[in-house]
């Protein structure tokens, strides 16, 4: 039985999951996908039992009439599938500019994947208070000041849960890459964002329906957060962290990489100091800086983000602030919060937003000095 040429590309798909390129050649050299599965069926079939075997399917035919299923368990579910090798059927253009793009990515969500700002923010699962504080400032900016951003990220504890509640809670579409099928959610605590999430976003992976989650999976959805975007920002990693490789596979795509500083000696923050230390990111100082880099010329201003927050009523908290630290004592929280009367409370995001606009620096033990 012969089937349209999607069924046999959602088939490629399954039998080259992490192998894309290779089956690229095979396209290439075939002409398409289906004239592939001719060739397999007549003069390869140890090989396709060989792989098909490997993806849990036993025959040609098994192969063919599962792939067939699947789409229309897709197209029921409301999951577009999006292919390589056809234009019109939405896949992101800017995942074709790099060699190890997907054959096949599904999409759950309205969000459209063409001519849009997508930034993607990504970082450790094991975030300190300082790294989701500066999250949701950071996408706060961002929502402020250039309105309209995706940002994208890989569903994961930590960093990449935050962004994905800080832009959905500042009104910005979000993307959530994900290293398990397109039936399941991963880790399973975050599905109850799903509903939020598809309002204004979409879900997107490489895997087919009942894929396990294989930690593989996570290193190579991190290939599409890094593809899918203009500009990546690190917001916090040790220096092997998941967010490392995305980084380099993003300086690989030549994308820009930001990354945020943190304090000498915190373990979470090595990764992006090391980035920044050796010219594979930008430090990250500001929204605007960000925009002027990524060449994002529709910078706008809805309102006080973290760079414009000096002209805000704090302003002359922040003044007391900066005052006591350039006396060069490098006092901590308590002492502060004593000689500016300023609550604890208050102070404590105030040092952020001045850490945040590169006017002081944050020591151990909760010191604070000027710039």
């Amino acid at each position: 039985m012969d089937y349209p040429e999607r069924v046999y590309m959602v088939a490629l798909n399954k039998l080259f999951t992490y192998e894309p390129a290779f089956a690229r050649e095979l396209i290439a050299e075939a002409g398409s996908a289906s004239a592939i599965f001719t060739l397999l069926k007549n003069d390869f079939t140890a090989v396709l039992r060989k792989k098909s075997e490997s993806a849990g399917v036993v025959s040609y035919e098994t192969l063919a009439a599962d792939s067939c299923e699947e789409l229309r368990w897709a197209e029921y579910s409301g999951i577009s599938v999006m292919f390589c090798n056809d234009p019109l059927s939405g896949y992101p253009p800017q995942l074709l500019e790099c060699d190890d793009h997907p054959l096949v990515i599904y999409k759950k969500g309205n969000l459209s994947l063409d001519h849009q700002s997508f930034l993607g923010v990504v970082g450790t699962r094991r975030a300190t208070p300082y790294g989701r504080e500066a999250c949701k400032r950071i996408i706060g900016d961002i929502a402020n000041q250039l309105p309209g951003t995706v940002i994208v990220s890989g569903l994961a504890f930590g960093i990449d849960i935050e962004a994905h509640k800080a832009a959905m809670d500042n009104g910005l579409p979000t993307v959530a890459v994900l290293g398990c099928g397109p039936d399941s959610i991963y880790p399973s605590s975050h599905a109850r964002y799903s509903a939020s999430l598809m309002k204004n976003g979409a879900f997107l992976t490489e895997f087919p329906k009942k894929s396990r989650n294989h930690k593989i999976n996570f290193l190579r959805r991190n290939r599409i957060i890094a593809g899918l975007c203009e500009g990546v920002l690190v917001v916090e990693s040790a220096e092997d962290g998941g967010s490392m490789i995305t980084a380099e596979l993003s300086n690989g795509y030549n994308r820009e990489v930001f990354a945020l500083p943190g304090r000498l000696g915190d373990k979470m923050s090595q990764g992006c100091n090391y980035l920044i230390a050796n010219n594979k990111a930008t430090i990250f100082t500001s929204v605007k800086a960000l925009a002027t880099q990524l060449g994002w010329k529709s910078l706008q201003s809805k309102g006080t983000g973290v760079q414009m927050s000096i002209l805000d009523p704090q302003g002359s908290d922040k003044e007391k602030i900066l005052v006591v630290l350039s006396s060069g004592s490098e006092p901590g929280v308590d002492s502060i919060a004593a000689q500016t009367s300023i609550p604890a409370g208050k102070l404590l995001s105030l040092l952020l937003e001045l850490e945040l606009e590169g006017r002081i620096y944050s020591l151990p033990g909760k010191r604070y000095s000027a710039l």
